[in-house]
């Protein structure tokens, strides 16, 4: 039996090609109700207990941010969001080949290093807008 049926999981929504975002329904023997976790179709990529977040300075322009003062509170939220992703992006270990995949797939998605950064910063805040949007 595939993990995804083990734990009853529902798909919430697609986050980049061929990757959905599933919530586990019921306790299996690797998700707890209640988990996120990235599949494709069969078996999760990667599970996680948080609810990601979209970036708080989503909407803000690079001029805009660089803008900032230092100490200006408006970055205090992105500040929290950053260190959430950190913690969530220490804890995703993929198999090479499925990180590899997976990161070809956020390509295909828009992702792009020089223009967004790091790809785990990239896709919290893509699983934050799809979880905002339920």
């Amino acid at each position: 039996m595939c993990e995804e049926c083990a734990a009853g999981a529902v798909t919430l929504g697609e986050i980049v090609p061929g990757i959905t975002l599933i919530r586990a329904t019921y306790d299996s023997p690797h998700m707890k109700s209640g988990d996120l976790a990235l599949s494709d179709g069969q078996d999760p990529y990667y599970s996680f207990s948080e609810d990601p977040m979209a970036d708080p300075m989503d909407g803000m322009s690079d001029a805009e941010a660089e803008e900032l003062p230092d100490k200006d509170p408006r970055w205090d939220p992105w500040f929290e969001w950053s260190a959430r992703v950190d913690a969530w992006a220490e804890k995703f270990l993929l198999r090479p080949d499925r990180g590899w995949l997976l990161v070809q797939k956020c390509r295909d998605a828009g992702w792009s290093q020089s223009k967004h950064g790091y790809v785990e910063m990239w896709l919290y805040h893509r699983i934050g807008k799809l979880l905002e949007a339920l």
